[in-house]
């Protein structure tokens, strides 16, 4: 399929990866704002949090800061704060990769209440680099 053609995440989408080191289940949840209304159905099942993010679209940093920040609320604290967060921020390869110094800083990761590791990993999901 034609990486144009490939549409946002509607709903959810189950997937299942074995690797040497164990199976790894995957539910993509749709990041329309209608469709984070129904994210907390799925805290408590959840093993890690996995925000894919455009690395070009500076304009879209201040929507999944203000997202980030109210999932993991220091005052309102949920399921979330024990669990590992990765952020795959995604076009590496383009010109316009805003860089991950500068996707941190926009995202206030340094503010979020997270009790376990919170990494960011530079992808390109195009080439399949940085997934792995």
């Amino acid at each position: 399929m034609k990486l144009e053609r490939i549409p946002p995440t509607v709903g959810l989408n189950l997937s299942k990866v074995d690797k040497r080191n164990g199976e790894f289940i995957f539910w993509d949840v749709g990041g329309q704002n209608v469709l984070r209304k129904i994210w907390d159905k799925y805290f408590s099942e959840c093993n890690g949090v996995i925000f894919v993010i455009d690395g070009c679209d500076s304009i879209r940093f201040e929507e999944v800061s203000e997202t980030v920040e109210r999932l993991y609320n220091r005052d309102n604290p949920n399921d979330l704060v024990t669990l590992p967060l990765l952020f795959l921020v995604n076009k590496k390869d383009s010109a316009e990769f805003r860089g991950l110094d500068h996707v941190r800083q926009q995202l206030k990761l340094n503010q979020v209440y997270c009790r376990k590791a919170i990494h960011v990993q530079a992808i390109s999901a195009f080439k399949g680099e940085g997934i792995e």
